[in-house]
C-alpha cells in the first residue's frame, strides 16, 4: 500500500553534503515528502506544480544569488490563486545564506511573507532539521533506528 504524503517539503540547495542531511532526515517520517531542487530553474517548475508546506531556500544556487527569484514566483502563484478564487495555503519558507548578508535580503523577503532566517555555515543535523520543522507545527516521528543513526 503506497504511503500518504501528508506534508510537502521543498529542499532548494546546491551543496550535496547539505542534500544528504536533510534527505537522511526525512527518510523515515511518513507523511512526509521531501523533494530536491539543485537549480533555480528546477525549483520554480516544482513550485507551479506543487504547493508545500514548507520551502527550505539557500539564496545562492551555483554562481547566481537567485533565491528570490524563486520567493517572487511564489508570490505569483500565491496572487494568480486568489484571482482564480482558489484557497491556496502559504508555505512556510526559511531563508538559508552564507553567501550574502540577510540583511540585504530580509526587506523584500518580508514584504513576501518571509519570516524566518538562518545563517550558513552551520551545521545541518537531522536533529536541527526537525527542530526546524516542528517549529512550523508539523509533526515528526521519533527516530526509528536502532541506535539513534540514520
Amino acid at each position: 500500500m503506497p504511503l500518504s504524503h501528508n506534508h510537502f517539503v521543498l529542499l532548494v540547495e546546491d551543496e550535496a553534503d547539505i542534500v544528504l542531511v536533510f534527505s537522511r532526515a526525512f527518510k523515515k517520517q511518513e507523511g512526509y515528502m521531501l523533494d530536491i531542487a539543485m537549480d533555480i530553474n528546477l525549483a520554480i517548475q516544482k513550485i507551479r506544480v506543487v504547493t508545500y508546506d514548507l520551502i527550505f531556500l539557500d539564496m545562492k544556487i551555483g554562481e547566481r544569488y537567485a533565491g528570490m527569484e524563486v520567493l517572487r514566483e511564489l508570490h505569483r502563484q500565491k496572487v494568480r490563486g486568489r484571482a482564480r478564487h482558489q484557497l491556496l495555503h502559504d508555505s512556510h519558507v526559511v531563508i538559508m545564506s552564507n553567501s550574502i548578508p540577510l540583511q540585504d535580503v530580509r526587506r523584500e523577503a518580508h514584504s513576501l511573507g518571509v519570516f524566518s532566517f538562518i545563517n550558513k555555515p552551520i551545521s545541518f543535523t537531522v536533529d536541527f532539521i526537525e527542530q526546524v520543522v516542528q517549529h512550523f507545527g508539523l509533526p515528526m516521528l521519533p527516530d526509528r533506528t536502532e541506535n539513534g543513526m540514520v
